[in-house]
């Protein structure tokens, strides 16, 4: 009898959490504003600028 007590407050516990987590993926991703440009050789450069973080981050992707 404990046991079934138990399994049925985990199983509402779990009913009532899932949709929480279900609206919190939901919420929306906006990327700042970007610049895109291409240098002389050819290379596509996107520049997005937050002076408020002091990170780089670099990525060269080569396609054949």
């Amino acid at each position: 009898m404990k046991r079934n007590q138990s399994i049925i407050k985990i199983g509402f516990f779990l009913l009532m959490v899932f949709p929480l987590v279900v609206l919190a993926q939901q919420a929306k991703f906006k990327l700042p504003a970007y610049e895109k440009f291409k240098l002389p050789n050819g290379l596509t450069v996107y520049l997005m600028e937050q002076h408020e973080v002091p990170t780089n981050l670099s990525s060269i992707n080569i396609l054949k």
